[in-house]
């Protein structure tokens, strides 16, 4: 059995989904059983370790322990972004040729290690996982996801990394097309032309885009990125909280102490987490501040007033994205909703209350990208043969307006836009002469024309018919003889739009 595999890296969690024989997705789970892995890496003179097992839950291994390595990955990462990401990390951040890591472990010499070495030891991680769901597979080969605004140097550099690990990649897509194809949005037969909005929330990121699907092809009318506005704002909202409690209770002000609020903001990241699922979330925390332990249980209802103020934050890169598209939240035919901090309810709810279309979340909101970088992966081994793996933005010929094509006197075929070149096939039963009319009308009205005559044999018989539009916009008409596979060709000249 091959895989193919769809991987998506955040800057918070990451995730592996295999397209299978069947044509089915399924996210692989690491060695815990989790489905997703924390994006974080633990590195020390012994090991380096990556994701569950990282030393993110204690104190001590803080300072050695690097998250966010997403972030560094852009090449044109803009100032202010950088400034945020040095002042937030724990592990000392060096502005060197390319950005890099110095970690400093008691008793031992210093360590760099640059972003795409700790990108590269995250896709060894996910490389352990898909050889152990597919053993005696040579190669394993994967579709990755990156955010729309990246450049083709940044999107080299992930590739980079992962082939670094042992991947074959075999494309690198935009995160909001992903999430289209993971719902299976655009394969209807015939295709649906709509406008759809995907909307995703990561960990420290927030980004809307607007795509038109027409003809089965995807057009991305409009993207807002906010790299200021994330999960992160619910977590420091729930820690906030959790040390008001602590302060309440027992009159000491655990903001004072730096390792107390990171110990709240871990807490409040399993909180988080668990309030996803259950209406409320008891956790005992350890020793918080001068030995001071604290017990304490978050309800859902809780979370959803600490995080209402936020709601107008996260609502506006949508808005953004619709006014720049210069379309109405009533245009919209779908709504796909994608990253892990999705899961919240209250957030969940406050999204789909600004469309009155369907909202796609049955999927979880943490695996979507995943399941539909493995979809464009299966999609690709169906074509046998290779793609640009770059160039997200190269403009492909595509075929404008459908041709109706109509062959003999009772058969008709319709060739849809789509990217050239592209084909439809058919089966006849005539004798003689056989005519084929090809018609093809312009949005504006406009209305090209173009027919041909074949010669066959006087006798009825069944013929196989393929009509083809090249890359080079020419109709090709291939009419053959199943019992002698003999081939009569033609060209219908005519302008195609």
């Amino acid at each position: 059995m091959v895989y193919y595999y769809g991987l998506h890296i955040g800057n918070s969690t990451v995730t592996i989904a295999a397209f299978k024989d069947d044509g089915k997705v399924e996210i692989l789970a690491n060695e815990a059983g989790d489905r997703v892995t924390p994006a974080i890496v633990t590195i020390t003179q012994k090991e380096r370790v990556v994701g569950s097992g990282a030393g993110f839950s204690s104190y001590s291994l803080s300072s050695l322990t690097i998250r966010n390595n997403k972030t560094l990955l852009d090449l044109d990462i803009s100032e202010e972004a950088l400034s945020r990401a040095l002042s937030k990390s724990l592990v000392k951040i060096e502005r060197s040729k390319e950005l890099s890591y110095t970690v400093y472990e008691t008793d031992a010499k210093p360590q760099s290690v640059t972003a795409t070495q700790v990108a590269t030891l995250i896709f060894s991680k996910l490389h352990g996982i898909a050889t152990a769901a597919s053993p005696g597979q040579n190669s394993v080969s994967c579709v990755l996801t990156v955010p729309k605004h990246w450049s083709e140097q940044s999107r080299r550099k992930v590739a980079d990394a992962a082939t670094e690990a042992g991947w074959k990649v075999i494309q690198v897509i935009n995160q909001s097309p992903a999430a289209l194809l993971a719902y299976r949005i655009g394969f209807e037969k015939p295709p649906i032309d709509l406008l759809a909005l995907v909307y995703r929330l990561g960990g420290v990121s927030c980004d809307a885009t607007v795509i038109k699907l027409e003809g089965g092809l995807h057009t991305i009318v409009s993207y807002v990125f906010n790299d200021n506005v994330g999960g992160k704002d619910m977590v420091n909202a729930l820690s906030g909280y959790l040390a008001e409690e602590f302060k309440r209770k027992y009159h000491l002000d655990p903001t004072e102490s730096r390792k107390s609020m990171w110990k709240l903001s871990i807490s409040a990241e399993a909180i988080l987490h668990t309030l996803s699922t259950l209406p409320s979330c008891s956790r005992f925390l350890e020793s918080v501040c001068e030995g001071v332990d604290l017990n304490v249980t978050v309800s859902r209802a809780r979370l959803d007033a600490l995080i209402s103020p936020l709601l107008p934050s996260y609502s506006q890169p949508i808005f953004d994205a619709l006014a720049q598209a210069n379309i109405d939240a009533a245009e919209i035919n779908k709504v796909v909703l994608c990253g892990g901090s999705m899961n919240v309810s209250r957030l969940k709810d406050h999204i789909s209350s600004l469309f009155n279309c369907e909202v796609l979340c049955s999927l979880r909101p943490d695996e979507v990208l995943a399941c539909g970088a493995a979809q464009q992966a299966g999609l690709i081994a169906s074509l046998n043969h290779d793609l640009p793996p770059f160039e997200a933005d190269k403009e492909l010929p595509i075929l404008t307006a459908p041709i109706t094509v109509k062959i003999g006197e009772n058969k008709e075929i319709v060739i849809e836009k789509s990217v050239l070149p592209c084909s439809e096939q058919t089966s006849v039963n005539v004798g003689g002469i056989l005519e084929i009319f090809a018609e093809q009308i312009s949005e504006n009205g406009q209305v090209h024309k173009g027919k041909v005559k074949l010669e066959l044999d006087e006798k009825l018989q069944d013929y196989e018919v393929y009509v083809k539009v090249t890359q080079e916009n020419e109709l090709h008409v291939e009419v053959i003889d199943p019992s002698t596979k003999e081939v009569r060709k033609a060209v219908i000249n005519f302008l195609i739009l």
